[in-house]
């Protein structure tokens, strides 16, 4: 049985990889112990997608840990994709990166306070674009 790895085990593979292992290896103790995820094409693609995604803004995406919340992923994807470059960029440095906005405004060459805004005001816009889009799935499940 093909899997997906969501942690490293020991003489199988580190985080992220796709192995052949055992179907009762699979079953009885990766699976239940949530040490990885069936090799769906769905779940392939989502971990090429995070892998682009991680090699572009050189951080770790985490939805390989939170299979479940996928829609929710894809609804934020799409929000962030909404936003201007400035605004991902802000909230990149600050939530994805966690740097001090004192270092957000040199790099955004403005001051502290003003990167502070910057960030707060996108974040705004991330979450009402994130409830626009939210709102039909909502709906739809209803």
């Amino acid at each position: 049985m093909e899997v997906i790895l969501r942690d490293h085990v020991d003489h199988v593979g580190k985080r992220g990889d796709l192995v052949k292992v055992a179907d009762g290896y699979a079953r009885n103790y990766l699976l239940p112990r949530n040490l990885a995820l069936p090799a769906t094409e769905a779940n392939k693609n989502r971990i090429a997608r995070e892998r682009k995604i991680s090699e572009r803004w050189g951080v770790e995406t985490p939805a390989v840990e939170m299979p479940d919340r996928s829609g929710d992923a894809e609804i934020l994807a799409l929000a962030m994709r909404s936003l201007t470059s400035e605004q991902r960029e802000v909230l990149v440095l600050c939530r994805f990166h966690e740097l001090p906005f004192s270092e957000i405004g040199g790099i955004l060459g403005c001051t502290a306070g003003a990167a502070r805004v910057r960030a707060h005001r996108a974040l705004v816009e991330l979450r009402e674009a994130y409830q626009k889009l939210a709102a039909p799935a909502t709906r739809k499940a209803n």
